[in-house]
């Protein structure tokens, strides 16, 4: 049985106590990395259970045999084509609703993330929220709430989902076998979230972080030439490269506001030499414009990503030249 994460335990109490009296939506809202997508299958899986216990599945009863196989007929799990969810995968959703349930029990749609979602699509969701069908659930999962109409919101229940406090993540971190020396910094760059930390700790994005900062860095002082640091950030992936400046410039700021007293916020080398070359002002511009190129990833639109990167490595060695 798989068991809520130890940051997840008393959400899903206060959910799964209201088995028998489910809204008709729910929206399962947080940033990436802290298993909303985890919650949300263990809540599926024991919706469907005929034997729940605590909620959980029984794991033996044949729903939950047909969900462990990715065959129930009463579960719908809608994701992106591509970069978004788009109308006819709405209009399948309508046809699956109202098809007869082939056990007792709900229906359950599963829509993750749910800001993919492209304007056609959200609107035909609304549509089906403000008159569900019978014994139908629907729960959506968002890295990015506010990015989902008003209207799609109001109609769903909202749960948000909280990064742990260090000290939890940290042993959750170790009970996966990490050692602190790795997870502490891990968790730093992946902004608290446990589970994206040792996704990058698995897949050595660490050194990548450290690399990044390095060559940040050398765009400030001058020593490299921003399209070809830029075609190297193309090799990590221009979403990662993204995420990391964020949370470095927002580190540097927290840093920088507290006076560089804060013991908590002691940077690295290469950080500490960064917030050296860069007042404030100038971080917030960059944060504004890694900002911007972030919202531009996220959205259902083609993208010219080396030109992005490129555009971001100038800014950097840009902001060098203002000292």
């Amino acid at each position: 049985m798989t068991v809520p994460l130890p940051w997840q335990e008393s959400l899903w109490r206060q959910i799964v106590v209201r088995r028998h009296a489910m809204p008709h939506a729910v929206l399962l809202s947080g940033p990436q990395g802290i298993g909303k997508q985890r919650f949300a299958r263990q809540l599926v899986a024991g919706l469907l259970c005929h034997a729940p216990q605590d909620g959980h599945p029984c794991g033996e009863c044949r729903p939950c045999h047909l969900h462990a196989s990715g065959n129930h007929p009463d579960f719908l799990a809608v994701a992106p084509e591509k970069r978004s969810i788009v109308v006819d995968q709405i209009r399948e959703l309508i046809e699956f609703t109202v098809l007869t349930r082939h056990f007792e029990g709900l229906k359950l749609v599963l829509i993750s993330p749910a800001e993919a979602l492209n304007r056609h699509a959200a609107n035909s969701l609304l549509k089906v929220l403000e008159e569900p069908p019978a014994e139908c659930i629907f729960i959506l999962v968002s890295h990015a709430a506010g990015r989902l109409p008003a209207t799609l919101r109001s109609r769903c229940q909202q749960f948000q989902l909280m990064v742990p406090a260090t000290e939890m993540a940290l042993v959750w971190m170790r009970e996966q076998g990490c050692a602190e020396a790795e997870a502490l910094p891990a968790l730093e760059i992946a902004e608290g979230s446990p589970i994206r930390a040792l996704e990058m700790l698995e897949n050595d994005r660490v050194a990548q972080y450290q690399e990044l900062l390095k060559d940040i860095l050398g765009l400030i002082k001058g020593q490299g030439d921003p399209i070809l640091v830029a075609r190297e950030w193309q090799a990590i992936g221009g979403e990662w490269v993204v995420r990391w400046m964020l949370a470095a410039i927002a580190r540097l700021g927290r840093h920088l506001l507290a006076g560089r007293r804060n013991e908590e916020l002691e940077l690295v080398p290469a950080m500490q030499k960064i917030g050296e070359a860069l007042d404030l002002a100038r971080m917030l511009t960059l944060y504004q414009l890694c900002l911007d190129t972030r919202r531009l990833q996220a959205a259902a639109i083609t993208l010219n990503e080396p030109l992005l990167l490129e555009g971001l490595a100038i800014a950097w060695a840009e902001a060098g030249k203002l000292r």
